[in-house]
C-alpha cells in the first residue's frame, strides 16, 4: 500500500472545487493537529482521507439499496452538510487513542463534551453557511459515529447479531435524538426518514474503516457481510410502522 501521501496533497489533488478545498482546509487545522497528535495517529487519519475521497469519487454504492451520505465530489447541495460531517467525524474520532486503545472511542466521544469540541465545530460550521438546524444535525451525527466507528467489530451469534447492534444504537442518546425518538401514547416512535439516514452513515463509516486499515485481506467480502446487516435492519424499520418496538420485535425474526 505504501506510505500513505500528505493530507495537504491529498486534498489539493483529490477534491475539485475550490469551495470544498477551502471547507477542507477550515476544519483540519492541520499544522496544528498533527503536532498534537502525533505521527502514528496522523499517518491513520491520512489513510481514512484517502478513503474518504475514494468513497466519494466511487460511483458505486457502499451498500445496494441504502442511502449515500456523501455526494460525488463536487456533485449536489448535499455535500453542504455531509462534508463537514464526515471531516469533522475524522479529525475527533480517534483523539482519544492516543490515551487508551480499547477505550479510544469513548473518550474521543466524551471529549467532543469536555474539551468542548462540538463547540468549536459548530462555530467552525456556521463559518461554513450552515444554519443551526444543519448545524445540530451535523453535530449529533458526529458524535454518534465517534460512538460507533467500529461497530461491525462487535460479533456475538450470528443469528442475534443485527438485534445486538440495534439495542445498542438504541441506547445512545444521540442515536435517539438523531432518530428522533418519542413517545406519544404509551408509544415509543422513530423517524423512518433517520433511520435509512443513520444506516447510510453507518455503511459509509464501516466502508471507511475497512478501507483504511493496513493490509486489509478481502475488503469487498467483509463489507458485504456487514451490509446485509444494515439491508436487515432496513427491512425491519419498512415492516416496523415506524415503532421502536415493532421494530426490535421485526429484526429478532
Amino acid at each position: 500500500m505504501g506510505e500513505p501521501r500528505p493530507i495537504g496533497e491529498l486534498v489539493d489533488k483529490s477534491l475539485g472545487s475550490k469551495r470544498l478545498r477551502d471547507e477542507v482546509r477550515l476544519v483540519r487545522l492541520r499544522l496544528v493537529w498533527e503536532e498534537v497528535v502525533g505521527g502514528s495517529l496522523a499517518r491513520r487519519t491520512r489513510r481514512k482521507l484517502a478513503a474518504i475521497l475514494d468513497l466519494a469519487r466511487s460511483e458505486e454504492p457502499v451498500c445496494e439499496g441504502l442511502d449515500e451520505p456523501l455526494p460525488l465530489l463536487g456533485q449536489g447541495a448535499q455535500g453542504a452538510t455531509a462534508w463537514p460531517t464526515c471531516l469533522g467525524w475524522l479529525f475527533t474520532h480517534n483523539l482519544g487513542h492516543m490515551i487508551d486503545e480499547a477505550s479510544g472511542a469513548q473518550i474521543s466521544r466524551s471529549w467532543l463534551d469536555e474539551w468542548l469540541l462540538g463547540k468549536i465545530l459548530a462555530g467552525t460550521f456556521q463559518d461554513l453557511g450552515m444554519d443551526q438546524g444543519m448545524r445540530q444535525r451535523a453535530l449529533v451525527t458526529i458524535k454518534l459515529l465517534v460512538t460507533h466507528q467500529r461497530w461491525f467489530e462487535v460479533q456475538p451469534a450470528a443469528e442475534a447479531w443485527a438485534y445486538h447492534i440495534l439495542t445498542t444504537w438504541l441506547a445512545d442518546r444521540d442515536v435517539q435524538q438523531f432518530l428522533q425518538v418519542n413517545r406519544y401514547q404509551d408509544v415509543l416512535w422513530f423517524n423512518q426518514e433517520s433511520f435509512d439516514e443513520l444506516l447510510g452513515w453507518m455503511g459509509w463509516v464501516m466502508a471507511v474503516q475497512l478501507r483504511s486499515d493496513p493490509g486489509p485481506a478481502a475488503v469487498a467480502q467483509a463489507q458485504r457481510a456487514h451490509c446485509e446487516i444494515l439491508e436487515r435492519l432496513q427491512q425491519a424499520a419498512q415492516a416496523s410502522e415506524f415503532q421502536v418496538e415493532k421494530l426490535l420485535d421485526e429484526v429478532k425474526k
